[in-house]
């Protein structure tokens, strides 16, 4: 077929008539280039097909291939979040953290309380994270600043201590329950003094209040109460409020304050005065 077509061009340019040379149709260059037989099922494919399927396959090799790359993750590493999708406006979609990433985040913030929790002035947070055992990177990946890990172990801290109030009246009568709750509140106070600056900081910033950590400890300790009055154990006529400044007065008077036996002592006076 290309033979015929490529002898009627040589017998239109030996032509001596004159004539001008017509153009050759896009269609005959087009329709009489040779069909290729497929060799899977012996079917006939037209070139274009042919390469395009072949630019197509090209396309989908690069993105298996960089599908591959972001399957590649070293273990114990965290989300690079350069290579999360994007959401319409170049924002990046919501995905789920990775089980590592929420771990290392865990680790962080109980490393950090039980840092704080020693009464320290000076914590580094160097040393928070090789408690946690992970790098000082990851650590600055969670908490940006030392006030950001502050404002999360004092606000999971604070939750803690009050679940844990409905906890010990489930567990025990609510006397017994109430001289276990102050234990637990005072390590969730001795906590605050190794973020003393950090706090103060906060809440001068007006991300937190100690009037509204004032207020929910109050709230707790009423729960108690009611229960022991009800139950006949505790006094009816004592105020929560008046139970909370004085706890607090109790951990800022109290010797070497939380590891000596003498906050114990003034725990025992202060709850004794509420026993009925």
């Amino acid at each position: 077929m290309v033979l015929q077509v490529v002898l009627q061009v040589v017998l239109l340019v030996c032509d001596t008539g004159g004539a001008e040379d017509p153009p050759l149709s896009p269609t005959i260059a087009l329709t009489e280039v040779p069909p290729v037989m497929s060799s899977e099922n012996s079917q006939v494919v037209d070139p274009t097909d042919a390469a395009a399927a072949t630019d197509a396959a090209g396309a989908t090799d690069a993105a298996d291939a960089a599908g591959a790359t972001d399957a590649v993750d070293p273990a114990g590493s965290e989300p690079d979040t350069t290579s999360q999708p994007t959401a319409p406006g170049g924002a990046p979609a919501s995905r789920r953290p990775r089980a590592d990433a929420a771990r290392n985040r865990e680790r962080l913030i109980e490393a950090a309380s039980a840092a704080f929790a020693t009464g320290a002035k000076e914590v580094s947070l160097e040393a928070i994270a090789r408690d946690a055992g992970v790098g000082i990177g990851t650590l600055y990946r969670h908490f940006p600043t030392r006030d950001a890990l502050v404002e999360v172990v004092h606000r999971d801290g604070l939750a803690t201590v009050l679940a844990r109030a409905d906890e010990l009246l489930a567990e025990h009568d609510p006397a017994t329950a109430l001289r276990l709750w102050m234990d637990d509140y005072a390590q969730f106070v001795a906590r605050k003094r190794g973020m003393a600056e950090s706090l103060r900081a906060l809440s001068k910033a007006g991300v937190i209040a100690a009037s509204d950590t004032h207020a929910r400890i109050s709230d707790t300790l009423q729960k108690f109460l009611d229960a022991g009055a009800a139950a006949g154990t505790l006094r009816s006529d004592v105020q929560a409020e008046d139970v909370a400044t004085t706890l607090v007065g109790v951990f800022l008077a109290s010797h070497d304050f939380p590891r000596s036996e003498q906050t114990g002592r003034m725990l025992d006076l202060v709850f004794a005065g509420i026993r009925a």
